[in-house]
This record gives C-alpha cells, sequence and structure tokens, in this order.
C-alpha cells in the first residue's frame, strides 16, 4: 500500500499516512485516522492534568486532599486514594444498560460523569500527597510522571532515581540538581543531555566524565575544568577555590549557556537506536516521531513510553505494553492490545474505551473498574453476552 496524504479534520492541514501505518491500523481492525499526529496527541493529552492541582474533600469520608480535579468542572465523586481503592463502593452499581437508540459517545460521556475517581492518579505511593501520575514511590513533593523512586522535589519524568531536584527527563541518577535528559549520573548538577558521570556540575553533552566542571562534549575524561585537562591536585584546588553564592552561580550559569551555545550539538538524542527518529531516545529499533522512550519496538507517535512494542498514538504508557493505540497515561504494564484508552494501570487485555480502570481484559466503555472482564458501560455480561454484543 502507498502512502496517502489526508486532511486534517481539525487544523485543515495536510498530513501523510505511511505505508506501515496502514499496516498498523489493519492488524487492529481500525480506520485510518482524520486528524493529524498533533491534533491527536493534543486531543490525549487533554485528558492528563499533572500540575493543576486542587484542594477540596473526598465525597466519600470528607477528609481534604489535593485534587487533579475542581469541582466546578467535573460532576462526578472525587475519591481520595484510600477510598477509591477500598470496598465501600462497587463500580458496577453505576453500570447503564446498552441502549441501541442512542448514540454511544452519549451514554459513555453519561458514564464518565458519574463514576467516582482517585483525586490523584496514583499506586504504591508513601508521603506524596503533592505528586501525580506516580507509581512505587517514597517522599515526592510537587514531582509527576515519577516512577519507582524516592525524594524527588520539583521534578518531571523521573525513573529509577533518589534524591533528585529540579529535574527533568531523569532516569537511574541519584543526588542530582538540575539535570535535563540524564541518565546513571550521582552527585551532579546543572546538567543538559549528559550521562554516566560521577561528581560533576555545569556539564553539556558529556559522557563517562568524572570530576568535571563547566565542560562540553566531553567522553570518558577526569579533572577537566572549562574543557581544560588538569591535574588532580589542580581541579580540587580550582573547585574549592569557587565561590558557591547565589551571585557566583549565577555568573557560571551564564557562563554555562554560553558554552552550550559555541559547543558542538548532535542532531538528536538517540543513543543505540536504530531506524529510529526523534529526540530522546534510548534502545529503540524503527520508532519515528517519538520522545523521552526507552526499549522500544515499532512505535509511532509516542512520547514519555517505556519498553513497548508495536504501539501508535500513545503518552506516558507502561512497560512492557504491545499493540497499543491513542492511549494516554496507560501505566497498565504488561498490556496487549488497548486502544483509546485514559488512566489504566495493572495488566489490559483486549479493551476499548476504558477509564481509570485497573488489571481489566474485555472491557468496553468502562470507568473505575478493577479486576473485571467482559464489562460494557459497567454492566457485567457472561462470554457469550459481551461477545454477541
Amino acid at each position: 500500500m502507498n502512502s496517502e496524504t489526508k486532511q486534517c479534520q481539525n487544523c485543515k492541514q495536510s498530513f501523510v499516512v505511511e505505508p506501515e501505518d496502514f499496516n498498523f491500523y489493519k492488524k487492529i481492525n481500525v480506520p485510518p485516522p482524520t486528524w493529524c499526529p498533533e491534533c491527536r496527541m493534543i486531543r490525549r493529552m487533554v485528558w492528563r492534568n499533572e500540575r493543576a492541582l486542587y484542594k477540596l474533600p473526598c465525597d466519600l469520608c470528607g477528609h481534604r486532599v489535593i485534587s487533579m480535579f475542581d469541582r466546578e468542572n467535573h460532576s462526578f465523586p472525587i475519591y481520595c486514594r484510600e477510598c477509591w481503592w477500598s470496598d465501600k463502593w462497587d463500580p458496577l452499581s453505576y453500570g447503564l444498560g446498552l441502549d441501541w437508540g442512542r448514540p454511544f459517545f452519549v451514554q459513555f460521556q453519561e458514564l464518565l460523569g458519574r463514576v467516582p475517581k482517585q483525586n490523584l492518579w496514583q499506586t504504591n505511593v508513601r508521603g506524596g500527597e503533592f505528586s501525580n501520575f506516580s507509581r512505587d514511590n517514597s517522599d515526592i513533593y510537587l514531582s509527576y510522571s515519577v516512577i519507582k523512586a524516592e525524594s524527588v522535589y520539583f521534578s518531571k519524568n523521573i525513573d529509577d532515581s533518589r534524591w533528585v531536584f529540579d529535574c527533568l527527563d531523569v532516569q537511574n541518577s541519584e543526588l542530582c540538581a538540575e539535570v535535563i535528559m540524564g541518565s546513571h549520573n550521582y552527585n551532579c548538577k546543572y546538567f543538559l543531555y549528559s550521562r554516566d558521570c560521577i561528581d560533576s556540575s555545569f556539564l553539556f553533552d558529556c559522557v563517562n566524565c568524572k570530576n568535571c566542571f563547566l565542560c562540553s562534549n566531553l567522553r570518558g575524561k577526569e579533572y577537566c575544568f572549562e574543557n581544560k585537562q588538569l591535574t588532580r591536585d589542580e581541579y580540587l584546588k580550582k573547585i574549592k577555590s569557587l565561590d558557591e553564592g547565589f551571585q557566583a552561580t549565577e555568573s557560571v550559569r551564564r557562563q554555562f549557556r554560553e558554552l552550550v551555545r559555541r559547543s558542538l550539538h548532535k542532531y538528536a538524542q538517540v543513543t543505540n537506536c536504530q531506524n529510529s527518529l526523534g529526540h530522546d531516545l534510548r534502545d529503540c529499533r524503527n520508532v519515528k516521531y517519538a520522545f523521552n522512550s526507552f526499549e522500544m519496538e515499532n512505535v509511532s507517535y509516542a512520547a514519555r513510553c517505556l519498553k513497548a512494542k508495536d504501539c501508535m498514538d500513545v503518552n506516558h504508557i507502561g512497560r512492557g505494553t504491545q499493540l497499543i493505540y491513542e492511549s494516554v497515561s496507560g501505566g497498565a504494564e504488561d498490556s496487549y492490545g488497548v486502544n483509546f484508552t485514559v488512566s489504566g494501570l495493572g495488566g489490559f487485555r483486549d479493551v476499548y474505551f476504558t477509564d481509570h480502570c485497573q488489571s481489566i481484559s474485555d472491557c468496553f466503555a468502562c470507568v473505575g473498574l478493577r479486576n473485571k472482564q467482559y464489562c460494557i458501560l459497567n454492566k457485567q455480561y457472561t462470554k457469550e453476552e459481551y461477545e454477541s454484543l
């Protein structure tokens, strides 16, 4: 099949559907999109509110909590984490019978406005009252999209790290501050696009460096100051003489910005990737238009995805997922065949149009379900009834 140029029905701009895209749509049995990739991403991300937080009482226990939902714009009940995960309420009690005489999305919208939602999207989090989209963490403050981390503050997109401050897109790091797009760093600060470094500051595009200050484009170096090689004693003397006050630090920041401007810039931060197009990619194969994603294969139009395979139009999906389409905040690890889904946890199998569900399979248009199968609009069916519908 040849590529095809279409006009986006939203922004009216032209976009191209490639042959491999058609193959994917055929595999999951959906029609080609009528919106361009950018408009599709905007439509998905509308469902994900990370940082606009409100304080309000839980509608079940009355305890005041921080919430990503406000009262003014949402009709559904808002529960605290303890109440939402408890047995004090039953999502199936909000079920609707499928009415063939009414448009499907009208019925789904009605269900979305009735079923309680968790105040913040968290699981297995201790000390994270002000964190959102957080999993397997402890002591997280005003940080978002954090997975398996400890003591993270004012940061976003942090994985497998501890003692992280004011960082963005950081993995497997410890004792880091103001690091952007870094991994496997220890005791480092003011980094941009650097990895595998120890005891260093103000580095741009450096790899495997130790005890370096205000440097760029270095590989496997130690005791470098302003890109000049020093002896150990010379370097330590230079570092000891530095003024650590605010004004002095701001002066070094200005020097660092000028250093970054004058340094060599790689076309994109892509490491160990084959046939892949995007930025901040690592260990990927056959990936296009993807960003801040790692260990992926055959994935297109993606951002903030981990260990995904055969997926398209996805943002913030979990590890080990496969055949996922038009989904956002799907932290559902080891999921397969997930379409048009928002905020999922646990393993999913063959689900369509779900929101705030956990560990479900063979479900269609459901909200807030946990450990269920063969449900439509939160109503339980037998396998035979589900398949016939």
